[in-house]
């Protein structure tokens, strides 16, 4: 049986329903060259030519939640259990879902001011493969396709 999963949440519902974890093989994407960004921002140039500084501020409170959620995650998923409908998920399992998402926000080594500054080497490598299995039609232009311009004011650089 083959599956695909995140680490920060079906890997931990498959042991969590008593598979141990000998019996899964785990591909690292990362280790294998095939990691893809995910989970980004976008904004129409237009609005956000007209917008920096609105933009900027909605990604500051973004970094700031994120680290905030990083430094307390018991409290974090305190907030979340408040708002989740009761029987849908618990406590335990949302834990384990911000310790694992912590670790790849912010992965060992990584500077915690830098959270949601693009790599540009990443950019490119999720570029390169949404083109060549035809997510995209033609190569991106990374030049064009993304700017670092708004998190450089949200974080003050």
């Amino acid at each position: 049986m083959l599956a695909f999963v995140m680490t920060y949440n079906e890997y931990h519902v498959v042991l969590e329903s008593g598979v141990p974890a000998s019996d899964l093989k785990v591909i690292d994407m990362n280790e294998e060259g095939v990691a893809m960004l995910e989970d980004n921002l976008f904004a129409n140039s237009e609005w956000l030519a007209d917008n920096k500084e609105v933009a900027a501020k909605f990604v500051r409170a973004l970094i700031k939640g994120w680290q905030d959620a990083i430094k307390n995650p018991k409290e974090a998923v305190d907030i979340i259990m408040a708002q989740v409908e009761e029987g849908s998920t618990t406590k335990e399992h949302q834990l384990v879902m911000m310790e694992e998402v912590a670790k790849l926000v912010v992965p060992e080594g990584f500077d915690s001011a830098n959270i949601g500054v693009i790599d540009a080497e990443m950019f490119q490598q999720t570029a390169d493969i949404a083109y060549e299995f035809g997510v995209i039609k033609n190569p991106a232009d990374i030049t064009k396709s993304y700017t670092n311009e708004i998190m450089e004011m949200a974080l003050g650089k």
